[in-house]
């Protein structure tokens, strides 16, 4: 009986063209995303049809970014601006020492309203800290710098603010898992729920910075600007502080609108910190809070 030899290479061409085809199509998508950025980016900023946001204070919007992020940083920025209920300030906070950094497509947006301010380097504290530090009394959101947000993104959180019950307002949130005498760890909680998942104002709901956070005056506790304490506890935990910090005073967070899978710039997911603080960051944050601040301030039912 004759047998017939199998040619390898034949096996794995069909495997090989598959493979470069799935690479073309990723690199054409890719392309494609780009060049989209770059014909919205050079689109005019235009506001005359977005209405006020009718808060009992200044509303303003809280941005932070490194050189890293400056390149493409522009359509993020343009996007805040670009929103359909009017902020009083949008604000770029960016640290002292890369001033010089600062590529001329986002000095060019100050024509259209955008305000860079330069601060401390506390890394993504920058966002919200030194906001709280100049407007104490206004209502502040966090944004990332990576995200192209939709024009409805603002008023979503602002329409979800109540007098009556002044929460921190995310469209993002994690349900975190308390044990007797911590955290469980963070991988067990549930994470990415909005208020499609039915909660209510919540003790045990951690706000999410990527889908954009509403702060309202007087929810955080005034060691949140304990740049002393944030650096040495939670260097890279900056949502795990602030809703450490609005515990304390007894605030809740509730999610407003049901959540959207956010357009990242291409490019910029190659830097961050959620991969890091998913493998075992956050936890180690949380066990440094409760060794040097107590389980208590935070454990639902307690505030100060």
């Amino acid at each position: 009986m004759r047998h017939m030899s199998i040619n390898s290479s034949a096996l794995q061409q069909p495997f090989a063209r598959a493979d470069l085809l799935h690479r073309a199509r990723a690199s054409a998508r890719r392309r494609v995303d780009e060049v989209r950025q770059q014909i919205w980016a050079r689109w005019p900023v235009w506001r005359g049809g977005a209405r006020p946001h009718n808060l009992p204070g200044e509303l303003i919007i809280s941005v932070t970014s490194y050189p890293k992020r400056f390149r493409s940083l522009h359509y993020t920025l343009r996007s805040l601006l670009e929103q359909d209920v009017r902020a009083d300030r949008t604000i770029l906070w960016v640290a002292d020492q890369d001033r010089d950094a600062i590529p001329r497509a986002v000095w060019g947006l100050r024509a259209r309203g955008l305000e860079i301010r330069f601060t401390a380097d506390v890394r993504s504290y920058k966002k919200l800290v030194p906001a709280l530090e100049a407007f104490p009394n206004a209502f502040i959101v966090t944004a990332d710098d990576d995200i192209i947000y939709p024009p409805d993104w603002l008023g979503v959180l602002v329409d979800a603010y109540d007098r009556s019950d002044p929460c921190i307002i995310c469209r993002r949130a994690h349900r975190i898992g308390f044990a007797p005498d911590g955290f469980e760890p963070y991988l067990t909680w549930q994470l990415n729920l909005d208020d499609g998942s039915g909660f209510a104002p919540a003790e045990d709901l951690l706000a999410v910075g990527a889908g954009g956070i509403l702060y309202p005056p007087g929810t955080l506790h005034a060691d949140v600007l304990r740049a002393d304490m944030f650096m040495r506890l939670a260097p890279q935990g900056d949502d795990l502080w602030f809703w450490w910090m609005g515990r304390r005073l007894g605030t809740r967070t509730k999610c407003a609108g049901e959540m959207r899978e956010y357009r990242y710039v291409a490019g910029t997911q190659e830097t961050g910190l959620w991969g890091e603080n998913s493998l075992g960051g956050n936890d180690r944050q949380l066990a440094a809070l409760v060794a040097a601040l107590g389980y208590d301030q935070v454990r639902p039912g307690q505030a100060e």
